[in-house]
């Protein structure tokens, strides 16, 4: 499945927000991943979200949040 047009550009909008990063977009397979500073942070695929954060806000960026773990 093609990755979501709409959840692209809310992403594409949060992300242009951050001062003083570079941001880049890939298309990779069926899925559109978004680089901050070289790095992928946000992978769009279909209806679904893939984000990294750092370790040490692993249980408050999941609290209240439906996530499958991998």
């Amino acid at each position: 499945m093609p990755y979501s047009i709409a959840l692209a550009a809310s992403v594409r909008g949060c992300l242009s927000e951050i001062p003083d990063s570079e941001t880049e977009e890939k298309k990779m397979f069926s899925a559109l991943n978004f680089m901050v500073n070289g790095k992928t942070c946000v992978s769009v695929s279909g209806e679904k979200l893939m984000v990294r954060f750092a370790p040490q806000l692993q249980k408050k960026c999941r609290s209240g949040v439906d996530t499958k773990q991998c």
